[in-house]
């Protein structure tokens, strides 16, 4: 019967070690999607056309492969909350939520919509605190 060991690595855990590192290239997306249910290529089209259209706007597209029938796109995105920058998830799109699969050109419409919305904001509330630091 093999025996466990104990590793320096797992003596050491910490919970510092769920925090993302700094580097996350934002927006970030995420296409989880259902491997069981071979939706991959439908996945992989969703990525290819939003790294056509916003191509350098967008600072990673990520394909998750999951199980259960899930196909959920997520971005996350910075936000500026009493002068820090912080990173904010929200869920652009969910077939058991929204009910099936969006058509490219309404996901293409929320996507631009959600992008331009908080970066407006974002850009806008930045310049009005380095006003009001001046």
């Amino acid at each position: 019967m093999a025996e466990s060991t104990s590793t320096p690595l797992d003596s050491n855990l910490d919970i510092s070690d769920n925090i993302a590192p700094v580097n996350i290239h934002l927006p970030r997306i995420s296409i989880q999607f259902c491997t069981q249910c071979r939706w991959m290529l439908r996945a992989a089209y969703f990525a290819q056309e939003l790294l056509s259209t916003f191509s350098t706007d967008l600072g990673e597209v990520a394909l998750v492969p999951k199980t259960g029938g899930v196909f959920t796109v997520t971005i996350w995105h910075g936000t500026m909350n009493d002068g820090e920058i912080t990173t904010q998830e929200s869920i652009l799109w969910d077939r058991k939520r929204d009910g099936g699969f969006p058509g490219m050109f309404l996901f293409l419409f929320l996507f631009f919509f959600f992008f331009f919305f908080f970066f407006f904001f974002f850009f806008f509330f930045s310049a009005l605190l380095s006003i009001l630091v001046i």
